[in-house]
């Protein structure tokens, strides 16, 4: 392998970790809205989002961990609620839509009524 080759491949390991670290940070099993949690799901670092929710629950029980229990468990628990929650409310699918409305074109319009 050439140089260039090993400084992207660098590069790119790096941001994938930046990547799985700013997941966590943003993944949260406690938003109670549909949207907001669209908006943290649409997020480049969150992608893909299955990956970002298991590496959010490690990142959870680490703090804590002396071997597995009750309280990795209840952890466990509630990203797994929010995985469904996720594939319930089926932003799953929508989140690779375009948005309904964009809201840059939006910039400098007078609002309505």
């Amino acid at each position: 392998m050439d140089e260039s080759a090993n400084t992207q491949l660098s590069t790119d390991i790096k941001t994938s970790v930046t990547n799985l670290f700013t997941a966590a940070e943003l993944l949260k099993p406690t938003y109670s809205t549909r949207s907001a949690l669209g908006v943290v799901l649409q997020n480049p670092a969150v992608r893909p989002w299955s990956r970002s929710i298991v590496w959010a629950t490690v990142m959870d029980i680490l703090p804590t961990w002396s071997g597995w229990n009750e309280e990795c468990d209840a952890i466990v628990k509630r990203y797994l609620d929010l995985q469904t929650h996720i594939q319930e409310s089926g932003l799953d699918k929508d989140i690779d839509q375009q948005p309904l409305i964009n809201v840059s074109t939006l910039s400098g319009s007078r609002a309505c009524c």
